[in-house]
């Protein structure tokens, strides 16, 4: 039963960023970040999240970094 609950937290990846790939992949209307988005989409499904932690500029943006640091936190206080 644990083992479920740490899966759930840990939804793709440090900082849950399935959810930023799927914003990327559709809603983006930067081109940059709608290729990425769309790159990063099935390696992210498998939680390997390096092409969009990389490819982002999450360090000096609090506008995505915000949301990095706080989903997880949300997750878990849901489950």
């Amino acid at each position: 039963m644990t083992h479920g609950f740490v899966k759930f937290i840990t939804l793709s990846g440090a900082g849950c960023t399935l959810g930023a790939i799927i914003f990327m992949a559709f809603f983006a209307k930067s081109t940059r970040l709608k290729s990425l988005g769309r790159l990063g989409f099935l390696p992210g499904c498998f939680n390997i999240n390096e092409p969009v932690l990389f490819g982002t500029p999450f360090v000096l943006n609090p506008l995505l970094t915000v949301p990095f640091i706080l989903i997880p936190v949300v997750n878990t206080t849901l489950a």
